[in-house]
């Protein structure tokens, strides 16, 4: 008597057991699919802000660009409107860097 007892006790833990294993497996299947939909989630907005910061790089690079024609322009009108002023720096430029260089040597 107590073998069909133990019998069935035996059964119907192996009937929770394979029950849990389902339940484990459908979790594991649910789990995966919402790792992999915040995966989708998280590449998605790191590519956002990625082409955000590229465009906001672009735009100050632009910015950057134009200052630096800004500048340049008015160095080439100033060095236009005062061309002796620079033939000189340099020529005092140049006469100080050959003393510097021929003092070394000697």
């Amino acid at each position: 008597m107590a073998q069909p007892k133990f019998k069935s006790e035996l059964e119907s833990l192996r009937e929770d057991a394979q029950q849990i294993i389902s339940d484990i497996s459908h979790l594991s299947d649910h789990v995966s699919e919402a790792t992999k939909d915040e995966v989708k989630g998280l590449k998605h907005s790191i590519n956002e802000r990625t082409r955000s910061e590229i465009e906001d790089l672009r735009q100050r690079l632009k910015e950057v660009e134009q200052q630096s024609r800004e500048y340049a322009a008015k160095m080439d009108q100033h060095i236009k409107s005062h061309p002796y002023l620079y033939i000189l720096g340099t020529a005092g430029f140049a006469y100080l860097l050959g003393r510097l260089v021929f003092h070394q040597k000697n």
